[in-house]
């Protein structure tokens, strides 16, 4: 069984423990919503008398996307599509960043684009320990929430 790709980047300390619980966050409300296949509906069955069919799409699931859009709203306003579309592909489906690169700098790049994204989504989901870390104008640093609310 292959590992995935967060486990990985977490045990060679590439993302710390916020981002690590911000993609294991994505990746169950991904898997939730069926993004990583969806169950059929088995018309074959028989129901019992005064049974009900099930519902195609539960509460869980329902939830599971409201949270999904609202982190969707957030990630694109602060980093664009490309931000959805890196953390979908590594955090949901499971993809390594060797997958989706061809040369070690870009694999790098993508590896800090990926820790900008979840530490977005960690702060999204109030999961941080601490904020995203901004250069003011004046040229100092300090902790800013605001870009991933």
């Amino acid at each position: 069984m292959r590992e995935s790709a967060i486990v990985s980047l977490r045990a060679k300390k590439a993302i710390d423990e916020c981002q690590y619980e911000a993609a294991e966050l994505f990746r169950r409300l991904f898997e939730a919503i069926g993004g990583k296949g969806a169950r059929a509906i088995d018309y074959s069955r028989e129901f019992v008398d005064g049974g009900r069919f099930p519902d195609p799409v539960s509460d869980h699931q329902i939830d599971a996307g409201r949270k999904l859009a609202k982190a969707y709203e957030a990630l694109t306003k602060a980093h664009g599509l490309y931000a959805w579309r890196l953390v979908g592909y590594i955090c949901g489906e499971g993809r390594a960043i060797s997958e989706l690169t061809e040369t070690k700098r870009q694999r790098l790049t993508m590896a800090d684009n990926l820790r900008t994204y979840l530490d977005c989504l960690a702060a999204h989901w109030g999961l941080a320990s601490r904020g995203i870390d901004m250069v003011t104008s004046k040229g100092q640093n300090h902790l800013n929430f605001d870009n991933c609310k």
